[in-house]
């Protein structure tokens, strides 16, 4: 996520060589098979917090305890 967020693109962050600063660069090549792997990882992170939020609200109606009319 940070990655492909460029939360990393950063001048030293960009670089391990350190004293050529802004000149440094990287060459990332993503293939086919990485995207697929990025994509199918992150389509099973989302149904798993989808997952966790279905049962946490599950879990929270099945403990509350409502109001009771006045009688």
């Amino acid at each position: 996520m940070f990655q492909f967020g460029n939360f990393f693109n950063r001048c030293y962050c960009n670089s391990s060589v350190f004293w050529l600063r802004d000149k440094a660069f990287n060459v990332i090549h993503l293939e086919e098979h990485d995207i697929k792997i990025v994509r199918s990882t992150w389509i099973g992170g989302v149904c798993l917090a989808a997952v966790s939020l279905i049962l946490y609200v599950m879990f929270v109606n099945v403990y509350i305890d409502p109001p009771l009319p006045d009688s």
